[in-house]
């Protein structure tokens, strides 16, 4: 197996070419086995087999520094650096992380957990290496929804001032945790049927290196002027126009496409955007028609992609998702609204059944809740559903500012609360929720301790 000869970082580097591609199988066999018995990150993993084997090969570790935006699709990396084997306890107690994690590996340049910072952290790394002289590549990674959030668009406006050389990769595989939305992904799908442009570029881009002389120099001046061929082909090109320099997009399960591109990328004065086109779960049925449900799961059997346990009883989200869609049912005013999780709120089933009720504004919850702050403000009855430690974190000023500040009667339902939120640890963990809401003037907090009082609550707040 060539997989056998991956034993630690850079080993890659005596990898022939053409022995890529059945590398790429390999580690999705062993991806699909491993996470069968253990649990984990599946389908966003099994996507980025390809682009993770493309950067090793085109980056040296851990010199080279490469930061994964959320890093539930890291596994591929780990098992790149030499970890392969610690796969049998991951998430386990003492065992590999589900994220990267710098104590585990300096391959790991950032610990990850939570989404849309990689390009902010990336710019540290960008200017850090500036300051001291260092010429090292600094590579982050962000998809799987993440450019929902609005951290993701600020850093890329700083990004855009830097004079030297910050590579972007859009890790463009439609998909947050559950089906994207809203205008980015909108304008990214548009990207991937430009045909016409990239066709065009390729051409030009050929012709013009044939000039003997200039040619390489008028290539060069094409890419950084702001009124490029791009232009003519797609209007208002997001990227260019905010400075930075676009490349694609391109096949993310091609490999020799990808190197080539990133070694292009590596050469610019600049930040620089690469677009990869990826499909989560790729290589395994199951999770390639359930993306979503494949997002993070426990042990299942290979076969039927079927988890191997079945819950018995109901547990609090489904009890809170069946009391929220009979009091819909009653009340023509209640709305729901969730950050990218409908599926793991329990909301699903109410979007369902009241789509013109229910809004899923990506990975964004300070937009969530002031959405929920407007609603209220029109009399309506905003039920606002997330992670607890994604609302109580993240959405925390407009919590305090656009609902209590004002007196709005917006429902703030923290699930996976607590210590005990499944296999993702500490990241996900919810352990000062309720001491910070407490102390926010006019917020009223309950915690329900059993299944039964979540329903009982639920309607209490809908009153």
């Amino acid at each position: 197996m060539i997989l056998e000869k991956i034993k630690k970082p850079n080993d890659i580097h005596k990898i022939p070419l053409e022995d890529f591609e059945p590398l790429a199988a390999e580690i999705r066999d062993f991806l699909i086995r491993s996470v069968s018995q253990t649990g984990g990150h599946l389908a966003s993993n099994l996507g980025v087999v390809e682009l993770t084997l493309a950067l090793h090969n085109v980056l040296d570790f851990p010199e080279d520094k490469l930061i994964w935006d959320v890093g539930h699709q890291a596994y591929t990396h780990k098992i790149l650096t030499g970890r392969k084997d610690e796969f049998k306890n991951l998430r386990q107690e003492g065992g590999l992380s589900g994220f990267p994690k710098r104590i585990e590996s300096p391959c790991d340049a950032y610990d990850a957990g939570h989404s849309s910072n990689s390009i902010s952290a990336g710019l540290g790394y960008v200017h850090a290496r500036d300051i001291l002289g260092q010429k090292h590549h600094v590579v982050s990674v962000i998809g799987d929804g993440a450019l929902t959030g609005g951290m993701a668009y600020e850093a890329l406006n700083n990004a855009a001032e830097l004079k030297t050389n910050f590579i972007i990769i859009i890790n463009d595989n439609n998909m947050s945790i559950s089906r994207n939305v809203g205008g980015m992904s909108t304008y990214l799908s548009a990207l991937r049927t430009a045909e016409a442009y990239t066709g065009m570029k390729m051409g030009v881009t050929k012709a013009l290196k044939k000039v003997p002389k200039v040619g390489t120099a008028l290539v060069d001046t094409m890419r950084k002027t702001k009124s490029s061929v791009k232009q003519l082909f797609i209007p208002g090109m997001l990227f260019e126009n905010m400075g930075l320099t676009y490349l694609g997009p391109v096949d993310g399960h091609n490999m020799r496409q990808m190197m080539k591109l990133f070694n292009e990328a590596k050469r610019v004065e600049g930040p620089v955007v690469v677009h990869v086109l990826t499909k989560k779960g790729k290589g395994y049925g199951p999770a390639s028609a359930h993306p979503d449900r494949f997002h993070g799961t426990g042990p299942f059997d290979i076969h039927t992609g079927h988890p191997l346990q079945k819950k018995s009883v109901p547990g609090y989200t489904d009890v809170f998702s069946k009391a929220l869609v009979s009091l819909g049912e009653k009340n023509k005013k209640l709305t729901a609204i969730t950050a990218a999780m409908p599926d793991g709120t329990g909301l699903i089933e109410f979007s369902r059944r009241f789509p013109d009720r229910f809004f899923e504004c990506g990975i964004a919850e300070q937009n969530m809740v002031s959405i929920a702050a407007g609603l209220a403000s029109c009399g309506m009855i905003p039920f606002v559903a997330s992670f607890a430690v994604f609302t109580s974190m993240r959405a925390l000023d407009q919590v305090r500012n656009m609902i209590c500040y004002n007196g709005y009667s917006v429902k703030i339902v923290g699930t996976h609360a607590g210590l005990e939120t499944g296999f993702d640890g500490a990241t996900h963990q919810a352990i000062e929720d309720m001491a910070i809401m407490r102390a926010i003037p006019g917020l009223r907090v309950l915690a329900p301790s059993t299944p039964n009082m979540t329903a009982k609550l639920t309607r209490l707040m809908a009153e």
